[in-house]
């Protein structure tokens, strides 16, 4: 059964902190509407985040003053050339805030007409999971050049109910569905159930024809990523998900559905593994992550360090292929806390998965190693978290 659109907690405006956060996103042209997540979607990060970690980044929703204040400021830093020329706004999502559904707004087709009002030239994007939209707005989402990729878990609703914890709205998923000029593409989401999968794609074909073969449609497993820093294709899965998703593709393929084409090159690198290990597509990389371990023994050697006083951090990624190492080495494996456990590529784990594994693990060290693959642009994990300032008075990190 589906359930009544939830009525919003938060209040409207930004308090002074808040606004410290979300302006940093807003002037990159990235403008969170704000708002606490309902979806409750059991393998998001950002529950992940709240539930597992204690951390939370929401922020309330933000008023018309302060979207019309940094959009003044995205606009002047533009005609300063401080930033690049726009050619698209995103007002919804999030970066270093943690976003609820744009549509739990509760005036969001305003900020959508205020953000057609600074940038009439160029379109105004989001993505959402497509609950709670309202038909009444779609001619002025069209006027302001709006458009969203929709994520969608599955149109099952007793599989919705599984997967999602909050209030649900199928019936304004597929009607956003059907309007196929407000949509840039559709990530699905592939949970493992084939019969389910059928259905989910005959019934897309149903509600909108042109989804599967003329936009950005995507099929995501839950076990890939592409947030890797170092190697944006790595595949990450059970052996049970490698099965279930060789299935997929074999059936796609056979349908002549329409799928990310990384994934065709994959599934001739795929080999079976026993049940509870993880799988890396590039055998190169283990290579590499040998003559990384072998260099960073080498630099603990030249700071004259003691190897008992030093523990390896290592993600569950690398962890299984590095037990050549282990007469002389002190491995801690790290696991995705942060993520809900579902991926295990380095560069997805964050500085409160690192923390977790040390304060958990039974010997402390001087010293801990730690991989370069969790870096961004910028020197920071995945959630913006700066490694410059993970050195404590207790321990001190390596880079390795």
């Amino acid at each position: 059964m589906e359930s009544k659109k939830p009525t919003p907690k938060s209040k409207i405006g930004l308090e002074p902190d808040e606004f410290k956060v979300w302006i940093k996103d807003a002037t990159r042209g990235i403008v969170p509407t704000g708002g606490h997540c309902l979806h409750g979607c059991i393998y998001c990060f950002l529950q992940g985040n709240k539930k597992r970690l204690n951390i939370n980044s929401s922020i309330n929703f933000i008023s018309e003053d302060d979207l019309r204040f940094g959009l003044d400021l995205l606009r002047q830093r533009e005609e300063d050339g401080v930033t690049e020329p726009m050619y698209e706004i995103d007002i919804g999502s999030g970066g270093q805030v943690i976003q609820s559904e744009p549509f739990f707004h509760p005036y969001y087709s305003k900020l959508i007409e205020i953000g057609h009002e600074y940038f009439p030239d160029i379109g105004i994007s989001t993505v959402t999971l497509g609950r709670w939209s309202k038909p009444e707005d779609f001619d002025l989402f069209r006027k302001a050049n709006w458009k969203c990729h929709i994520t969608l878990n599955t149109l099952d609703q007793e599989k919705r109910d599984y997967m999602m914890k909050g209030p649900d709205d199928l019936k304004g998923v597929k009607n956003l569905l059907a309007q196929d000029d407000l949509l840039n593409g559709l990530f699905m989401v592939f949970h493992g159930d084939m019969e389910i999968f059928k259905r989910d794609i005959e019934e897309i074909n149903r509600i909108n024809p042109n989804i599967i073969d003329h936009k950005d449609f995507r099929i995501w497993p839950t076990g890939y990523t592409t947030h890797t820093a170092r190697n944006p294709d790595v595949l990450e899965m059970s052996a049970l998900g490698i099965k279930n998703f060789k299935e997929m593709l074999s059936w796609c393929r056979k349908n002549k559905i329409k799928i990310n084409p990384v994934f065709w090159e994959l599934e001739d690198t795929m080999e079976m593994i026993p049940e509870g290990m993880t799988f890396s597509n590039h055998e190169e990389e283990k290579n590499d992550f040998e003559r990384r371990i072998n260099n960073t023994i080498k630099l603990i050697d030249d700071r004259r360090i003691d190897y008992d006083d030093v523990g390896w951090l290592l993600a569950d990624s690398v962890y299984s292929f590095s037990s050549r190492f282990k007469d002389f080495i002190n491995r801690i494996n790290v696991k995705n806390h942060t993520f809900g456990g579902t991926v295990t590529a380095a560069g997805l784990l964050t500085r409160d998965d690192f923390y977790y594994a040390i304060k958990n693990h039974p010997v402390k060290y001087k010293y801990y190693v730690l991989s370069k693959d969790v870096f961004r642009i910028y020197h920071e994990d995945v959630m913006m978290n700066k490694f410059s300032s993970y050195d404590t008075e207790e321990f001190k990190f390596i880079m390795g």
